[in-house]
């Protein structure tokens, strides 16, 4: 996008947001994040599914800072046995994060993450229906969730780790 589209963007969030400050260099799904939680009630949460690059990339350490200082980061999921966005040639993760204030609450809080070791469809089995799925799914979601220490399977490995050593 061009640098123009960029700054209306940078200026948008820095508004919603003081104190943000994110980098003119950076992927487009950046300013989406702080953009979105503006929607969000005290506690509430929302998923992304984006390029993983912000995790280890210049650019990312600012939205990391920022994610970190608002919210619970509660998993961050990615696969090593399928691409999630066909086509793509990037590496991709699920983040999933809950809006809280509280410095304390957030220095707690647990980290997961998480490397999938099948494929969605094997993990997510289900007998079909809408409901079928929305159980499977909720089932591998409170698995993840309720791990506390670093566990290995063969559908997975989660690395669990205290949100306040990510600082």
């Amino acid at each position: 996008i061009s640098q123009e589209k960029k700054q209306i963007y940078r200026e948008l969030v820095e508004s919603e947001w003081a104190g943000i400050k994110l980098s003119g260099r950076s992927d487009l799904h950046v300013y989406f994040w702080p953009h979105a939680a503006k929607f969000l009630k005290r506690g509430g949460r929302f998923g992304f599914l984006t390029s993983s690059s912000w995790l280890d990339v210049e650019y990312g350490f600012r939205l990391q800072n920022w994610v970190l200082s608002h919210f619970e980061i509660l998993a961050i999921i990615e696969s090593d046995c399928e691409p999630w966005f066909t086509g793509a040639r990037v590496a991709t993760a699920a983040t999933i994060l809950r809006l809280e204030p509280s410095e304390e609450k957030r220095f707690s809080n647990l980290v997961r993450f998480v490397q999938l070791r099948k494929p969605l469809a094997e993990l997510l089995a289900n007998d079909g229906t809408e409901a079928g799925r929305q159980e499977a799914a909720e089932r591998l979601r409170d698995e993840i969730l309720s791990m506390s220490k670093n566990t290995t399977t063969e559908n997975y490995r989660v690395r669990v780790v205290s949100q306040q050593k990510l600082y």
